[in-house]
């Protein structure tokens, strides 16, 4: 169980309007670490484990918990902030639509462009055209709609 994350948040942490409270169950949420990405699955807050997540994904927690500690029913998660985070695509270009490709809480977590648009859950913020092991990344969840479900957000969230 790792205390820190790869991902690192920039810019949002201080907002509060970027702020929300997740139930949290200790059996199913398991340990997770402040920059590591969630989702909210059958109410509780889980880590992102697949591509799929786009749907049920909420953000970067902001905070640490641990499995075996006897933590409150609440932990606090970014759903709009940038950040630094891990990639494997070769070519990015400026707001491409960027979606899950590895990581858990004690593994580097990467993302990658999105084949289709709408399994994204963050955009890029720069671009580059060679290999690149870290990317800076936008995530707003009140625009792609994981948060209020099903992934249609304000904008229906990425073209496909």
């Amino acid at each position: 169980m790792a205390t820190t994350s790869n991902v690192r948040i920039l810019h949002g942490g201080e907002d509060e309007l970027s702020r929300v409270n997740y139930p949290v169950t200790i059996a199913t949420s398991g340990t997770f670490a402040r920059g590591d990405l969630m989702t909210f699955e059958t109410s509780t807050l889980k880590l992102v484990d697949n591509s799929n997540d786009n749907t049920v994904f909420v953000g970067v927690s902001n905070e640490y918990k641990e499995s075996g500690d006897n933590y409150t029913a609440n932990a606090t998660v970014l759903n709009r902030c940038i950040i630094k985070i891990g990639c494997t695509s070769a070519t990015y270009g400026i707001h491409n639509a960027l979606k899950y490709a590895a990581g858990a809480n004690g593994t580097d977590w990467s993302v990658v462009v999105a084949s289709s648009g709408a399994d994204g859950i963050m955009w890029s913020l720069q671009y580059a055209a060679s290999a690149i092991t870290t990317i800076n990344a936008l995530i707003d969840v009140r625009l792609i709609g994981t948060a209020l479900g099903s992934g249609t957000g304000i904008w229906e969230g990425f073209a496909s």
